[in-house]
């Protein structure tokens, strides 16, 4: 999926083919917005999957990579291809309260808290520059005019949501006029209607979610940016 492509629908739904009314530098803005949007609202929707180096310690951050991150998904193995688990900080401090001291090695757990996504912690403390395997979500490449031709880093099944935002943002230039507020109120809608079902049919899709350890225990809500 490319900008183009969204930007070519956004100009027949707007009826607007030589750009009297909006312009294509809008549209971009717009655009930018609207990765931004998504991704806040899916953090799985622009990943990456790659091999970060580690610093020394067991603090470790996503947001100085190459490509920085925004949240952390999950850390899954260590260079030597060991499998590293998430445990809970609260029942390590409890047990073993000097695990920040413990001599270095290869990871083997991993501590994650949802109010500092950009963050985690790792056991026992990291040699620097070992590496682990992370999967993350990251902020979208700013797209420009000249970029318009270059893939989106989101699957084609987010065309729709990201053409929806666009045209809210389009339509909302002209909210003084109440004909214009309305349709501005029902793109957005429509945007946040289509990921709302997509994270509907991922849970009921998911092999994770699915299997006996991963079911969502009752009175627990998916979700979180």
């Amino acid at each position: 999926m490319k900008g183009s492509d969204i930007l070519s629908r956004w100009r027949i739904l707007l009826q607007d083919h030589a750009s009297r009314r909006w312009q294509d530098s809008e549209f971009v803005l717009w655009l930018n917005d609207g990765c931004k949007y998504i991704t806040i609202q899916r953090p799985d929707a622009c990943v990456v999957n790659t091999s970060m180096p580690l610093v020394a310690g067991t603090k470790q951050s996503i947001a100085a990579l190459a490509i920085p991150g925004v949240r952390l998904l999950d850390v899954v193995r260590n260079s030597a291809g060991r499998a590293i688990t998430l445990v809970d900080r609260n029942e390590l401090d409890s047990y073993r309260p000097t695990w920040h001291a413990d001599t270095a090695g290869a990871t083997e757990n991993y501590v994650f808290d949802n109010r500092d996504p950009k963050n985690f912690y790792v056991w026992p403390p990291a040699v620097a520059a070992a590496t682990i395997d992370v999967i993350y979500s990251r902020v979208p490449p700013e797209v420009t005019l000249s970029t318009l031709g270059d893939a989106l880093p989101f699957d084609d099944l987010y065309l729709d949501p990201l053409l929806n935002y666009t045209l809210f943002r389009a339509y909302a230039k002209d909210a003084e006029a109440t004909q214009n507020a309305e349709l501005a109120a029902a793109y957005l809608q429509a945007c946040n209607t289509a990921l709302g079902v997509k994270t509907t049919a991922d849970v009921a899709a998911s092999p994770d979610l699915n299997s006996p350890g991963g079911k969502v225990a009752a009175g627990v809500t998916l979700g979180g940016t």
